[in-house]
């Protein structure tokens, strides 16, 4: 409360907390003023909201956005919605700051435009990983919110473990002590030292733009839920515990003897809170839910006309600038293609749908492991001069009212990383994506996935256009550089909730990117690596002109119909080595791709299949083992008119790849094998 009334004299018009559970519903109610009918509607069995559009949540993980004027300044606070994993709203929060931040970039003093504070559980705040990651970017280029206000709840216990089994060092903050972080230790009993801390947290976070930490020392008296029994493991703490009086009881006692609070008033006041409270518990309440925002304005992006200069405009070295040999090699090839226009690879798309937006006022924040480079040498987002270092980043400089560009090489985080692109996402402006370096090095951010990405808006409501690229396609580099795990977002696909999409040509990458930046759900992008440079992955110019749009499905259109007495369906890399095949051998199979696999394409799908109506035998075929891969979604969504479809591929497996070449090989080929023969 003392910071909300103190921001508007530092010119703060947002703020966002991050907080766990343990005192948010206080929270909500003291500070957001949150209305108590709606909180004490979540106690009762009424409560049900049978109109919900989506599943809900229980009550202590719900947000809450409001607006408060102090001092004739408006600020709107918002208490970020949070799952049960504590810490996972950490990056979000910061995220959402430095949205709030930056997306208008002619805001003066943009980083005292809003505040993130973030309050955490000392448990949590010394035991989860994602604590460490966020303080790693507090400095960082793309990610500086201008310094984080970090209250630690310190109850010394967490839940039932005492502090000598919860961590190695001595105070629960010190991990903050690895980034410089100022810290406080502040005996929760004195109400007054704990606001002076506060509003030091506050001179120092505007002077220097730095993150400051108070850890907040008292206890918990009622156990981890307020119903919990903390005598079983904590008894001599919990003896002392019960022999104090409330912080509430100190306080009071402070104001009597200053004067300031008297018995009888006193009394008055806790009689006054005791009725809101009881009438707020009785109040029936009429809610309403809110609305899935509208898609924000789209541009026309119909500049083909001009698409061609913009791009060959963004291969012009400046004048001076010295790049790598191989830099300029790879700047000539793509001047080739656009100028020939007849075998455009993967890179080029990509370069050309961010150019597209940008020349249409949208803005692309692209972060990532590398990203900047690429993993695969594949992007060079950013030219570094080989004499002296010099930096030039080509997409920023295309037209003088163009969309705002950034790329950005994230540290070597998951959690931390996603979390903060997600929070940044909740802007729904433009396109936002985070790239791995390897598919599956998503797996270190799917508390991010499962919590948010895949189901905020079930729960709370709450809208992203995020989209992950995961570099997937199995080229015998062993099981960590294979699979992006594509069942899991298969698994967790439900309720239209997002986009799972593998694209096998550059021109439908191109036409999914600029759909992506009008939408309001996530987009999970399996993008290739062989395929990067691979002569039969090309499209021609005439692929990337209106009115193509995005296909999610693309037929046979290399063999008639009626010639056809095999189906094939598949997805991603595995057709280029099925039509391969098929040219060697002269099999007489209809390689049918999905683009994208979530939502199904169903009805497109069923049309295509009944162009075929002398077919024999359908076969799904795709590269990872029985066990992972698209197999066991495909089949119960084909089964309908399908019938009896046939499996190719690797055997179930514990380990998505094998880590030798020569296995690798063997079992590509008997893949091939099974698919036709």
């Amino acid at each position: 409360a003392y910071i909300l009334e103190n921001i508007p004299a530092y010119q703060t018009r947002h703020l966002t907390v991050g907080m766990a559970h343990r005192g948010r519903l206080a929270v909500l109610a003291h500070i957001l003023e949150k209305p108590l009918p709606l909180i004490m509607a979540d106690f009762q069995d009424h409560s049900s909201r049978k109109d919900f559009p989506g599943a809900g949540d229980v009550k202590y993980h719900q947000g809450y956005t409001c607006q408060k004027v102090f001092h004739n300044n408006l600020v709107t606070v918002t208490m970020m919605n949070n799952a049960s994993h504590l810490e996972s709203v950490t990056p979000i929060a910061l995220g959402k700051t430095y949205y709030l931040q930056n997306h208008d970039l002619k805001k003066e003093n943009a980083l005292d435009d809003a505040l993130a504070v973030l309050i955490h559980g000392d448990a949590a705040f010394s035991g989860q990983g994602v604590v460490a990651e966020s303080l790693q970017l507090s400095k960082l280029a793309g990610y500086h919110v201008g310094g984080a206000i970090h209250f630690i709840l310190n109850n010394q216990i967490g839940f039932s473990t005492p502090v000598h089994e919860a961590r190695s060092t001595w105070y629960c903050s010190d991990i903050a002590k690895a980034f410089a972080c100022p810290i406080l230790h502040v005996n929760a009993d004195d109400t007054e030292a704990v606001v002076w801390a506060v509003q030091l947290a506050l001179d120092y976070r505007y002077h220097f733009h730095k993150d400051m930490v108070i850890d907040i020392v008292g206890y918990r008296r009622h156990g981890h839920n307020e119903g919990d029994e903390p005598g079983y493991t904590q008894p001599l703490m919990y003896k002392h515990i019960l022999n104090k009086p409330t912080v509430a009881s100190v306080y009071r006692e402070t104001l009597q003897k200053q004067g300031v609070l008297t018995t009888d008033i006193d009394n008055k006041l806790q009689q006054e809170v005791s009725a809101t409270l009881q009438e707020a518990f009785h109040q029936p309440i009429k809610w309403s839910p809110t609305a899935l925002p509208l898609p924000p304005a789209q541009p026309d992006y119909d500049q083909e006309e001009n698409l061609k200069d913009l791009a060959l405009k963004s291969l012009v070295i400046p004048s001076g600038f010295k790049v790598h040999p191989k830099l300029a090699r790879f700047i000539e090839n793509r001047q080739k293609q656009l100028t020939l226009g007849k075998e455009l690879d993967w890179s080029t798309a990509e370069s050309l749908a961010f150019i597209s937006l940008l020349a249409a006022g949208q803005a692309v924040r692209l972060c990532g492991q590398d990203t900047k480079r690429g993993t695969f040498s594949q992007r060079h987002a950013e030219w570094i001069d080989s004499e002296n270092a010099a930096r030039y980043i080509p997409l920023k400089n295309l037209t003088p009212n163009q969309g705002h560009f950034e790329c950005l090489n994230s540290p070597l985080s998951e959690a931390a990383a996603v979390g903060f692109e997600y929070g940044y996402s909740l802007g729904l402006q433009g396109l936002t994506l985070w790239e791995a370096q390897f598919g599956d090095f998503a797996n270190g951010a799917q508390i991010i996935v499962d919590q948010y990405l895949s189901a905020a808006y079930s729960k709370w409501l709450q809208a992203s256009n995020l989209t992950l690229l995961l570099p997937h396609g199995y080229e015998g580099q062993g099981p960590e550089h294979s699979s992006a795990r594509l069942e899991r977002f298969l698994q967790l696909s439900a309720e239209d909730n997002w986009r799972v999409v593998v694209c096998s040509t550059p021109a439908n990458f191109f036409h999914l990117l600029k759909s992506q930046a009008g939408s309001l759900k996530p987009l999970i992008a399996l993008t290739p690596k062989s395929l990067l440079r691979h002569p039969l992955a090309v499209s021609a110019w005439q692929d990337f002109q209106s009115p193509n749009t995005f296909q999610t499905v693309l037929a046979d259109l290399n063999i008639l119909p009626e010639k056809v007495e095999r189906v094939i369906f598949c997805t991603g890399k595995i057709y280029y080595d099925l039509y391969t095949y098929r040219q060697q051998h002269h099999k007489p199979a209809a390689l049918i791709r999905l683009e994208q696999l979530y939502p199904f394409p169903d009805l497109l799908l069923k049309q295509i299949v009944d162009t075929y109506p002398d077919v024999k035998e359908w076969v799904w075929c795709q590269e990872e083992p029985w066990n992972m891969g698209a197999w066991s979604f495909i089949q119960p969504q084909l089964s309908p008119f399908v019938p009896s479809l046939r499996y190719a591929g690797r055997v179930a497996a514990t380990s998505p790849a094998t880590g030798f070449p020569g296995r690798h090989a063997e079992e590509q080929q008997n893949i091939l094998q099974q698919a036709f023969d």
